[in-house]
């Protein structure tokens, strides 16, 4: 399915549809908009993660607070286009790289600071 001919009324299901590109198993396509603020929020905390960044750090080159990135790594901000496209920015990747299914089935989120060395 070509998803630049398909233009429904619905922007979320649009999204949904164009996250799922053509070739893609079905199975990888969140079903809903629930799943894919799921999906986004642990991929943001692991490509964070595997670039060593804190979330302090992260927060910093966001320009917002610790705990806004803490709601976006905890699936609790709704996040608008330009601000995945922000973020995919400051994490050096694709807008695509951040609502791809994450790698790891679960990921622990641990609470306070990260010990020294």
């Amino acid at each position: 399915m070509d998803c630049a001919r398909v233009r429904p009324q619905n922007k979320s299901y649009n999204l949904l549809l164009w996250i799922g590109h053509p070739g893609s198993a079905a199975e990888a396509r969140p079903s809903t908009s629930e799943e894919l603020i799921t999906r986004v929020g642990r991929r943001i905390a692991e490509i964070r993660r595997a670039k060593g960044l804190t979330q302090a750090e992260f927060a910093e080159l966001m320009e917002c607070s610790v705990q806004y990135v803490g709601l976006l790594e905890r699936e609790k901000q709704n996040l608008t286009l330009a601000k995945l496209v922000e973020i995919a920015e400051i994490l050096e990747t694709t807008f695509e790289a951040l609502v791809q299914k994450p790698k790891k089935r679960s990921l622990e989120i641990r609470r306070g600071m990260p010990k020294s060395a």
